[in-house]
């Protein structure tokens, strides 16, 4: 298993951990976050990325890192504390004629799922088996079909992206900017679909440590350009900008603003402005409106999450922070599978210039 295992570099997370003490409290983790810091690092320092996708009770799950969950206690449990959502599970296991029964594992669960969201890619002419997954990390309940390796999480993210297709022109050349990639699963798929693309990877760390290392595994450090280049660079410089053009370009959270200039085509951000305060977010966007997007993507549980920061986010945050430049041109329920519909996706369209 060695192959499919993540390099480590103890060096490059200090660096991280050490500039983002420097940074403008805007971009350092907020309330939510900053309760796992410490444990972060801790568990990288320990433990290292050997096998972190299928590692059990490790912090990293926090941002959806790991995927090791037997689905069939999963669904026990969740059946058992709901009966809204055992009658929605039945109710679509009726209806494309699946025989229900709690024996099914997480690879029968992966399989079924593949199907449906197939058919999404097929209905708007994509080719799925351009964008599985891989073994690095070493995933437990990862599974191959038709040539192409699949886990339960991954498809998730590939039914987001497509759920959004007859909303955004995803373009071949596109400049796509995702804020708060987790360990980089969404820029995985969206790489792999478009590798004429360019992608700015912007996080904080360690989060954005665990995104270096997995996308320099999968794409190799051809296409990945990682913060010891980036954090050197003034961005603002277009010449520069055109060099980066193809390739996958990891940003720390306070050089966000280095990228006010840049035009981009797609703007993304899912189940992350959530777990930010709203003055955070709202400068956040305020910098996204200068970088003149033709498209927001933001996905988020429409009432916020109480608990996670001192004040709640949300649709009216992100609303009122749009509302002049773009317009809400669609808003559904994130198809998550089987948990319950508590996501909300929106996507914003500039509006024309006068």
């Amino acid at each position: 298993m060695k192959k499919y295992q993540v390099n480590d570099n103890t060096e490059l997370l200090i660096k991280m951990m050490q500039d983002l003490k420097n940074a403008d409290s805007l971009y350092r983790p907020g309330k939510y976050w900053l309760g796992f810091q410490d444990r972060f690092v801790e568990e990288l320092k320990k433990k290292g990325l050997k096998n972190f996708r299928r590692r059990k009770n490790s912090v990293l799950s926090s941002f959806a890192a790991t995927e090791h969950l037997d689905l069939r206690y999963r669904f026990k449990s969740l059946f058992k504390s709901s009966k809204v959502i055992a009658n929605g599970f039945f109710k679509l296991a009726h209806k494309f004629g699946l025989k229900v029964s709690f024996n099914y594992n997480a690879e029968d669960i992966t399989k079924y799922f593949y199907i449906l969201t197939k058919k999404k890619f097929n209905d708007n002419t994509l080719e799925i088996n351009q964008c599985g997954t891989n073994r690095f990390g070493n995933p437990e309940s990862i599974i191959e079909i038709n040539g192409a390796l699949w886990t339960f999480a991954h498809l998730q993210y590939c039914s987001m992206f497509i759920d959004t297709f007859k909303h955004i022109n995803f373009k071949e050349q596109m400049i796509f900017c995702e804020l708060g990639s987790g360990m980089g699963r969404n820029i995985e798929v969206m790489a792999k679909l478009y590798p004429k693309g360019t992608f700015f990877v912007i996080d904080i760390p360690p989060q954005l440590y665990v995104a270096e290392q997995y996308l320099s595994s999968v794409f190799g450090d051809s296409r990945v350009i990682g913060y010891n280049y980036t954090n050197k660079l003034k961005l603002v410089d277009k010449e520069l900008l055109k060099k980066l053009k193809g390739k996958i370009i990891i940003i720390p959270s306070w050089q966000i603003a280095q990228l006010e200039d840049l035009k981009i085509d797609v703007f993304w951000n899912s189940a992350s402005f959530q777990e930010m305060e709203p003055k955070i977010v709202y400068n956040y966007l305020k910098i996204v409106k200068n970088m003149n997007p033709k498209y927001v993507y933001i996905n988020a549980v429409p009432e916020g999450l109480e608990g996670f920061t001192s004040e709640v986010n949300t649709k009216d945050h992100y609303v009122n922070s749009l509302n002049e430049e773009f317009d809400l041109i669609s808003e559904y329920e994130t198809d998550n599978f089987l948990a319950p519909d508590l996501y909300k996706s929106y996507v914003w369209k500039q509006k024309p210039k006068l």
